[in-house]
């Protein structure tokens, strides 16, 4: 047992360490310096929790897993997304997640491993405090830093694309919102332990305060509305440990208040209401976003159309308003919708998967909160808050890294709590197995699983280098672009940058342009800049080829067919030229080169009537073009 309890020891200290470090890692020498650096953290997290487990059946010769209702769920839900990585578009990048965002089948397989370390490694409320101690910690330094934002004394140079929002460590001021709300229920149930000090209330009352005001500087309302949703419950626990053997008067005014609330936000969301007129200006262009995921999972309901390929598909499937309101090149690579994204990208398997894993915990929830009493209650009302907060941002936000581990995390935390879903248990003995076997593989684990885990880092620190040194050092950077993009062939931006940065020799570029297209077959950018290269290279068939593919992955892009057109006119193919002119001045008519081109494709079929129209347009647009004629 005391053999068991050390090994246990160190998985508490890797999954506090995950917990806390995950939120705050960046890392300026990446080309992504925000998201990858988390990512990595939590893959190394679950690759070392991996390795101690196995270490751990070494020395005491037995099996020990989560078993339950979640540990299955969790398994199922993995499973189904690897169906749906294996039907994507690319494997590799269904495995390592979109670029920026890195939720692939890796990083959910690490929340998976660190949610059952949690249930197997945390007993008792005592050990689970620390859990909690933990996510506090990393709240305290993310509020701290969002607080020197807002007062102007950033010791990072960011560039401020939010303007006067504050993001911390997250880069995205909503993401840093949607964060501090998980910490907010946590630290309420922490000042409202039964027996807590004076000092210690009053401690996590300003500590409570300074995480709201950070809240209020990221100008992002999704965490503010999150962290009312988890501190209600907080509060509903502790009205009824108050209430306990009385009257439950002031519950049931809780709850009522908490269900105007609720009624209030949904006929908000649908336009009604006094949060009517806030809700269609916030989630308007979310709208847009939830539109494409709809048509996305209609139109191959089963798989999806693919883990982590919403971005790749967004063109395809972009409401034509969208297109009105930001034009062409806006484009995103999320849902803004948790659940409704992996429904759009996994298809009935994954979202069913998911929402199943959710049913558990929540009931998981309700049973440990009807029988536990005490401390122990409030205590699963803090994780069970955070794991509220988070599903209610979730509805409008992105599962990047370090908000998904803290939903996973808090999701072991409450099956550790009251064992009604999981509990770790002793299958069999496996005395037959060599121990030195074991904890060899163990070793080779924890080597084989660092250096899988931090290759796409060391690439993205490879390419950055790499794009820092474009303009002044062409040549090193085409040489450290070329390393990198060879270490993660799987990520289309990386050869796109080395193709942008080869412009001084057009096929070298062509080549790297291609080859991005090839990474991913729905790489609009790659596929548009290698047709033009190769225009620009005379070699109008190849393409002709490339442009049509970009027809399929952006079905409006008028932009793009205009410049698809002057191909067709070097290929002489006019009648085709006129095809794609016409389309897209029909969306954008204002364009007098494009009227220009078209009259141009006229003359060439004969059409002496229509190329004259077409000049006339062009002549009402810019005058000038009249009198240099």
């Amino acid at each position: 047992m005391a053999r068991t309890h050390r090994v246990r020891s160190p998985q508490r200290w890797i999954i506090e360490a995950v917990l806390v470090v995950s939120p705050l890692a960046l890392s300026r020498a990446a080309r992504e310096p925000v998201e990858l650096p988390k990512a990595v953290t939590i893959a190394l997290g679950a690759v070392l929790l991996i390795a101690l487990w196995l270490f751990r059946m070494a020395r005491s010769a037995r099996l020990t897993l989560p078993t339950g209702w979640l540990p299955l769920a969790a398994v199922f839900f993995l499973a189904s997304v690897a169906v749906s990585v294996m039907s994507a578009d690319s494997i590799a990048r269904g495995i390592v997640g979109p670029y920026s965002r890195w939720s692939g089948l890796a990083l959910y397989l690490s929340f998976v491993v660190i949610a059952m370390g949690i249930i197997d490694a945390y007993r008792d409320a005592r050990s689970l405090g620390r859990l909690q101690m933990a996510v506090m910690i990393a709240g305290g330094i993310v509020t701290g830093y969002a607080l020197l934002q807002a007062v102007g004394a950033d010791p990072i140079p960011w560039n401020r694309v939010y303007g006067d929002a504050v993001f911390s460590t997250h880069g995205n001021p909503n993401f840093a919102s949607a964060y501090l709300a998980f910490v907010v229920p946590l630290a309420a149930a922490f000042a409202l332990h039964p027996r807590a000090s004076r000092v210690r209330r009053i401690g996590g009352a300003l500590f409570i305060a300074g995480l709201l005001v950070a809240q209020a500087a990221t100008q992002s309302f999704q965490g503010l509305m999150a962290a009312a949703a988890g501190t209600w419950l907080v509060g509903l626990v502790w009205l009824r440990e108050r209430e306990a053997g009385r009257g439950r008067t002031s519950s049931r005014i809780w709850i009522a208040l908490g269900g105007v609330a609720v009624v209030l936000v949904v006929i908000g969301i649908f336009g009604t209401g006094p949060l009517g007129g806030f809700f269609d200006e916030a989630l308007r262009i979310r709208r847009w976003y939830w539109e494409a995921a709809r048509d996305m999972f209609a139109s191959s309901p089963l798989l999806g159309v693919g883990f982590g390929e919403y971005g790749f598909y967004y063109r395809a499937f972009r409401p034509f308003a969208a297109w009105q309101a930001f034009g062409t090149f806006q484009v995103v690579d999320a849902a803004h919708n948790v659940p409704l994204g992996m429904f759009a990208e996994g298809g009935l398997f994954v979202g069913i998967a998911y929402l199943g894993v959710v049913g558990v915990v929540l009931v998981g929830l309700i049973v440990g909160l009807r029988r536990l009493q005490g401390w122990e209650r409030l205590q699963l009302a803090g994780f069970g808050g955070a794991w509220l907060a988070y599903h209610a941002q979730s509805l409008v936000s992105i599962d990047v890294p370090q908000l998904g581990v803290v939903h996973w995390a808090m999701a072991g935390a409450i099956a550790a709590s009251y064992p009604s879903i999981a509990s770790a248990k002793e299958l069999w003995s496996i005395r037959g197995v060599s121990r030195p076997a074991l904890k060899v593989a163990a070793v080779g684990v924890a080597f084989a699983g660092l250096i899988m885990v931090t290759l796409p880092y060391r690439a993205d620190g490879v390419v950055g280098r790499g794009a820092r040194l474009a303009t002044s050092n062409p040549a090193q950077a085409i040489e450290l672009l070329s390393e990198g993009a060879s270490m993660a062939p799987w990520e289309p931006d990386y050869w796109f940058e080395l193709g942008q940065v080869q412009a001084g020799s057009l096929p070298a570029a062509a080549r790297s342009f291609e080859r991005s297209s090839v990474a991913h077959p729905r790489y609009w950018d790659g596929t548009v800049f290698a047709a033009g290269t190769f225009h620009l290279l005379g070699d109008f068939e190849r393409a002709a080829q490339l442009w049509e593919r970009t027809f399929d992955l952006d079905p409006v892009a008028p932009e793009v067919r205009v410049e698809a057109a002057s191909t067709y006119l070097g290929l002489g193919d006019p009648g085709r030229a006129i095809e794609l002119l016409e389309f897209a001045l029909d969306l954008l008519p204002g364009q007098a080169d494009w009227w220009l081109l078209l009259a141009e494709a006229r003359d060439a079929v004969g059409d002496q009537e229509g190329a004259e129209a077409a000049r006339s347009q062009a002549i009402a647009i810019d005058p000038t073009l009249g009198s240099s004629g």
